[in-house]
């Protein structure tokens, strides 16, 4: 991209090498020392739960997935998927975080993934593992469960959970969410 005053405009298009017309859901860089010592990667995740790393000239390769759900989050919330594939709700991000990069991501759990169909209205924040990303596992690539993204005691608004977490980001010590409700709107979340 170029930037020209007011004007933003595109300056080289890269065409994605996807013979398998893979469709892309949340995309984010990998910090330098994750899958290259010297620059950042383009990450993307799709709604079956794979992860790839997108190169320069647009090729893709397989890093790994978001492996099953669990019977619950360890935080007293259960999963009517249990044994099934994580898909990817949303979003991925990385943090830098001092030289020891983080990674998270929001998934669901669904009856047949990667069918949207039936899924859990509820979100789940997953914590990457760098390193198994790193080797390009074909197993997963989740080092921790965090939890359902569930309303907080101090919350006003009449959401119990929330579901379509389709961007998040981090700053600091704090993950954000941007979920879309499915009766209309949406909610910036501190999750």
């Amino acid at each position: 991209l170029e930037i020209a005053g007011d004007v933003v405009k595109c300056t080289q298009t890269i065409p994605l090498k996807n013979p398998s017309s893979i469709r892309f859901y949340g995309l984010t860089f990998a910090p330098k020392g994750v899958l290259d010592p010297d620059k950042e990667i383009l990450i993307a995740g799709n709604t079956a739960g794979e992860m790839w790393a997108v190169d320069e000239a647009g090729g893709l390769s397989p890093r790994g997935t978001l492996g099953t759900v669990p019977v619950n989050d360890g935080n007293g919330h259960s999963y009517p998927n249990a044994g099934k594939k994580w898909e990817l709700s949303g979003d991925i991000v990385f943090l830098a975080n001092g030289g020891n990069p983080v990674g998270f991501a929001t998934v669901r759990d669904c009856p047949n993934p990667p069918s949207s169909s039936g899924c859990n209205p509820i979100d789940t924040l997953v914590e990457l593992d760098v390193t198994a990303l790193a080797t390009a596992t074909t197993g997963s690539v989740v080092k921790s469960l965090r939890g359902q993204i569930v309303k907080s005691a101090g919350c006003s608004d009449v959401s119990a959970g929330y579901g379509g977490v389709f961007g998040i980001t981090a700053w600091k010590d704090k993950v954000f969410g941007f979920s879309r409700a499915e009766t209309g709107g949406g909610y910036a979340l501190t999750i």
